[in-house]
């Protein structure tokens, strides 16, 4: 799988601002959101190269807690249902691209996201 992930410099200025507006302090509960919205959505992520500048760095198992099973079930399904291979490297890569989507979906507004917001985005049913 991945030991480490780490967060481009944009994407964890716009985590400053959810941790802000949502009142959430924890980079990996934001994380976690960000994973959940961006495999929620169907479309297949993009295959932009990323660039892990920040010092923002998440360890597979703060990442994940004690879900770790369930989050890799989940990135091996959406690896199957978009094609990717589902090797530890591969994995790895679709895991950054995709907390790296989330957290630009989660941010993706111009008024501040709040708790209510990202419980509202959870309760919408995904097409």
């Amino acid at each position: 799988m991945i030991d480490t992930l780490r967060l481009s410099e944009r994407s964890k200025d716009k985590l400053v601002k959810l941790r802000r507006s949502t009142g959430i302090k924890h980079w990996n509960a934001l994380c976690r959101w960000a994973l959940c919205v961006s495999l929620a959505d169907p479309r297949p992520v993009g295959g932009s190269r990323l660039v892990a500048d920040s010092n923002v760095e998440l360890s597979w198992k703060v990442l994940t807690g004690d879900w770790g099973d369930v989050y890799l079930a989940l990135l091996q399904q959406r690896a199957a249902v978009d094609g990717t291979g589902a090797d530890p490297k591969q994995l790895g890569m679709l895991l950054r691209r995709h907390v790296h989507r989330g957290i630009e979906l989660l941010s993706g507004s111009d008024k501040p996201v709040s708790i209510d917001d990202l419980c509202e985005l959870a309760a919408r049913p995904q097409h």
